[in-house]
């Protein structure tokens, strides 16, 4: 699942503006209720940067947080274009052209 992928995104948010971050912690216990993950699980993920790719429920969270956040739509395809904004607040526009690749490589639940 592409999802998995875009950890870093979730990641980077950490480093956001205050406001921002407490819009993103809204969002994510939000999304960690709606789905019935435990938070010591995207604790362990946050804090390790080890994912848990076989974990359903931590699929679902970040799912549900990506299309909260605008990353992804209800069908669950990825708006790129969403992410290169987003991240063009810490990265020069040459560094988001391996965005461009992600975009033209077909999806897969990998």
């Amino acid at each position: 699942m592409k999802s998995v992928a875009f950890i870093p995104i979730f990641l980077l948010c950490a480093f956001a503006q205050a406001e921002e971050r407490n819009e993103l912690k809204k969002i994510g216990l939000h999304c960690a209720k709606k789905v019935g993950i435990d938070k010591a699980v995207i604790e362990d993920a946050v804090a390790t940067a080890i994912l848990p790719k076989e974990n359903m429920k931590y699929r679902e969270f970040l799912a549900c947080s990506y299309k909260k956040q605008g990353y992804q739509d209800e069908e669950g395809h990825i708006l790129y274009e969403n992410i290169k904004k987003f991240l063009s607040k810490f990265y020069k526009e040459s560094d988001l052209r391996a965005i461009d690749t992600c975009k033209e490589t077909p999806e897969s639940n990998d």
